[in-house]
């Protein structure tokens, strides 16, 4: 005999599938379609008025019919706004995927194909714990940073000069001495220069770096206050007392526990009392975000002792070297901790 009873238990049980399996499985595939879209420079075609698929296609040079679906798959991701049949480019990707912007990301978001190849091995480094390359070492560490430091240029600067006038380093005494520690492109040096007529900096990091480094200080009229000292964070040796300003931005998930809290007290005997270390890194709040533990599996992939921390746990580092700490809320997308010496 039927029982109908059942139906109405059995209707209102939520049906487990597979579909989150099967979009993580295809994830890659959104990495692919934005990539696309960003070599065949759509998103500035589409910035300059060509908004069918007709005119991009013939702007672009490429086949309408396939540039279609590509579309398509765009404007779902969010990246397009779609009217019938053309397109418009949401407030994301007007302001951060139009060559023309400052804030300019595609160059970024190229460079990180080269992940793709380290990734596949997860697995393997998974079982052997070994990384499958060292980026902050030489001879690798200069080729892979230097190009990548430049195309993060424009969003770290404006964030150091920012952090700058908050530190009201333009009212410093005159002859103020600042360090950029892996500096990369030195956009903290750069801020600090351009708001303190009397300030002068040094920039270390590797020697490919330097090079683009000194490209910048050039465009922004620093240079000739600016020295250039190649370096490796990990064995560094910093001069006692000499700076009142230190900038250590995203260098410590690459160095990992040990090397992080070495280089913490170089800094500190490094900085004349009174003098402050400002550090920015990403931070691992233990669960709530994904992409955290996405940055520590890289630093496993790609280093030999790299991780990301806890806020708690830079903080101790910090207070341990007799830094005094405040973390700076809202400042950016990442931590940004002020140490001073007293």
């Amino acid at each position: 005999m039927h029982d109908a009873s059942k139906e109405p238990l059995q209707s209102a049980i939520p049906r487990l599938t597979p579909s989150p399996i099967i979009e993580t499985t295809w994830a890659f595939a959104q990495s692919c379609i934005l990539l696309a879209a960003i070599e065949l420079d759509l998103f500035t075609l589409i910035a300059q008025g060509s908004n069918s698929p007709e005119m991009l296609a013939h702007h672009a040079e490429v086949s309408e019919n396939a540039l279609r679906r590509l579309l398509a798959a765009l404007s779902v991701m969010g990246f397009l706004q779609r009217d019938g049949d053309d397109y418009t480019l949401s407030p994301l990707s007007e302001r951060f995927l139009v060559r023309s912007q400052k804030s300019y990301m595609g160059d970024v978001v190229l460079q990180n194909r080269q992940e793709w190849d380290a990734w596949i091995h997860l697995s393997d480094v998974v079982r052997t714990g070994q990384a499958v390359r060292f980026i902050n070492e030489e001879p690798l560490g200069g080729p892979f940073f230097a190009p990548l430091d430049e195309y993060l240029f424009p969003l770290l600067h404006p964030l150091m000069h920012m952090i700058c006038q908050r530190l009201e380093v333009g009212s410093h005494h005159r002859g103020m001495q600042v360090l950029d520690l892996g500096a990369g492109t030195a956009p903290g040096a750069i801020a600090a220069l351009q708001l303190n007529a009397g300030a002068h900096a040094v920039a270390m990091d590797f020697p490919e770096a330097l090079a683009r480094a000194q490209i910048f200080a050039q465009k922004y009229g620093v240079d000739n206050r600016v020295e250039y000292w190649p370096a490796h964070l990990e064995t560094v040796e910093l001069p006692s007392q000499r700076f009142d300003l230190i900038f250590v931005s995203h260098v410590f998930r690459i160095l990992g526990e040990d090397h992080t809290q070495r280089l913490i007290h170089q800094c500190y005997q490094s900085l004349k009392p009174g003098g402050k270390l400002v550090v920015i890194e990403t931070y691992n709040e233990q669960g709530t975000k994904l992409f955290p533990y996405i940055v520590s599996l890289n630093m496993l992939i790609n280093t030999r002792r790299g991780d990301t921390f806890t806020s708690q746990q830079m903080q101790e580092w910090l207070s341990t070297a007799a830094f005094q700490v405040e973390a700076w809320p809202n400042v950016g997308p990442d931590l940004v901790l002020v140490a001073t010496r007293p």
